[in-house]
């Protein structure tokens, strides 16, 4: 199996799996379907922790979807989080409002459609 160390220095294997639909979830119940959706992908993964959480793209309350994280990280339940398909606007958002620097899944950097400047102060940040 092929492994990658993420920026936080945890090194994870390179293996994928997702849970579609919380984003759907009225505000007010955002953080706890957040939570009930992880706990039972842990469950079903047989595992008491998973390596790392992104948000997909930023839809609906991904504050609370942040938040949810957050609060399992702290718990030692994920052991990195962050963000993917987040353009610079919401990147810096999601940065500014967290506790836990997000990290960035790469997908976030779409800089064809945004103007040098942009892409300058964008990377100056990072």
């Amino acid at each position: 199996m092929e492994y990658v160390t993420l920026n936080n220095g945890i090194k994870m294997p390179k293996l994928g799996y997702g849970v579609y639909g919380v984003y759907q979830t009225p505000a007010e119940d955002t953080k706890r379907c957040v939570l009930d959706a992880i706990e039972e992908s842990m469950r079903k993964l047989q595992t008491e922790y998973l390596d790392l959480l992104l948000i997909h793209q930023p839809f609906g309350d991904y504050y609370g979807t942040y938040r949810a994280m957050e609060e399992l990280y702290k718990e030692g339940k994920l052991r990195a989080i962050g963000v993917s398909n987040f353009g610079p606007d919401h990147y810096l958002d999601i940065q500014h409002f967290a506790e836990i620097e997000a990290l960035d899944g790469g997908e976030s950097l779409f800089f064809s459609h945004y103007d040098p400047k942009t892409v300058e102060l964008f990377i100056s940040i990072l």
